[in-house]
């Protein structure tokens, strides 16, 4: 007699009780599914490239080198991000909160950057 089948009161088999639903059976879409709107989300907040405007950098930074204006230029398309990275330079001691901080020292009303020259140093 197959081990997951019972005879029943008239001889019938009857499936076996108890078992239940197998838990990766519910959580294997749950996870597929998250994984697919977060893929989305991202995909709707991206900007298509060439669309962002590249910042006027100073000159300071330009004499820095190609690596060093790409690190200024990020550091202004991601400074919502980067406002809550923490920074372990000793930075603190001038007044610096996060690494945005080392790369933009303000920000005008209309959008206008002041860049700080510690990141560069």
């Amino acid at each position: 007699m197959p081990s997951h089948k019972r005879k029943g009161a008239r001889g019938r088999t009857t499936p076996r009780r108890g078992r239940g639903i197998n838990p990766l059976y519910v959580a294997i879409p749950i996870v597929a599914v998250l994984l697919i709107s977060g893929v989305a989300l991202l995909a709707t907040r991206a900007k298509p490239a060439g669309t962002a405007k590249a910042p006027q950098l100073p000159a300071w930074v330009q004499a820095g080198g190609p690596k060093a204006g790409r690190a200024y230029a990020q550091a202004v398309a991601h400074r919502d991000e980067l406002q809550y990275i923490p920074c372990y330079c000793g930075c603190e001691n001038v007044g610096h909160m996060s690494v945005a901080d080392c790369y933009i020292a303000d920000v005008a009303d209309d959008g206008t950057i002041a860049y700080d020259p510690h990141a560069a140093a």
